[in-house]
């Protein structure tokens, strides 16, 4: 089965104010905030990040129920250049990641749009934090 559920952690962030950020959350509902094992990498006008080892580092962000997933899943692909008419290589790929929700103590699987490129000469985000990062 197909998760309904999205976690991000970059410029989707609610409380950055970007429009696609408005959109999502338009049709969605915030379940509340979240990690999954992983490295997230500032590339300037917005972060990347890639699995990780169990207990290595985390990447933080929000888990976002979708009301119709494929609809909103559509327009995502589109915004994070990955999918059907976009060229390869893609920067992102959309895979299903083991999310931790905090709210309910519990993992849940989520899309999350992963780093697709070389990531061993980017600049890593101290604590996985983009939200908090950027504000600094």
């Amino acid at each position: 089965m197909t998760p309904d559920k999205l976690f991000v952690y970059g410029t989707l962030l609610k409380g950055l104010g970007h429009p696609m950020a408005k959109k999502l959350q338009r049709e969605s509902d915030f379940l509340g905030k979240g990690f999954f094992w992983g490295k997230i990498f500032d590339l300037g006008e917005y972060p990347a990040a890639v699995l990780a080892d169990m207990g290595e580092a985390r990447v933080i962000g929000e888990i976002y129920c979708l009301h119709q997933p494929e609809k909103t899943l559509r327009w995502l692909d589109a915004y994070e250049g990955t999918g059907e008419g976009e060229l390869a290589p893609w920067e992102y790929e959309r895979k299903v990641v083991n999310v931790f929700l905090h709210k309910e103590g519990r993992w849940v699987d989520c899309w999350v749009y992963l780093y697709a490129l070389a990531y061993d000469q980017l600049f890593s985000i101290p604590g996985g934090d983009y939200y908090s990062y950027i504000r600094l």
